[in-house]
């Protein structure tokens, strides 16, 4: 029998019993489901990373030697995740926000689209600062 709150919980029926293997069930979907982003961002890491080579030439191999100086000192740093942020850092920090956007596009454009509407955004603001609105997203009257 359960103890604690959540034996309580469904022996009063608040909470309906659940089969004995769930955990394991939730487990392999958590798992499959990281392994899929895994994939992708392995995909999309390797993407950056031949973008980053072809783009900034001269910015590369320092980029190179960063990523596996940090995979050296933490081995979590492999994961296809990390790696993929890493070359999307070093290209955003390498090229101008244009150029990195026209990348983003053929590489993530659900990102680009996100950076994309972000910048429209902190424009819209500086805009209305600009006109001396003290709250910009309260028009004044």
């Amino acid at each position: 029998m359960d103890a604690g709150l959540e034996g309580d919980l469904i022996r009063t029926g608040v909470l309906r019993d659940r089969r004995p293997d769930h955990q394991v069930r939730l487990n392999e979907d958590l798992r499959e489901r990281l392994a899929a982003l895994d994939a992708a961002a392995a995909v999309r890491g390797e993407q950056f990373r031949r973008a980053m080579k072809h783009h900034c030439p001269e910015t590369y191999p320092a980029a190179l030697r960063q990523l596996r100086r940090l995979r050296a000192l933490a081995p979590s740093l492999r994961r296809a995740m990390h790696t993929s942020d890493h070359w999307l850092t070093a290209l955003r920090r390498a090229l101008p926000e244009g150029t990195l956007l026209v990348i983003l596009d053929e590489i993530w454009p659900e990102h680009a689209q996100t950076l994309r509407q972000l910048s429209d955004i902190d424009a819209r603001v500086q805009r209305k600062t600009a006109l001396g609105q003290a709250n910009p997203w309260r028009p004044v009257d």
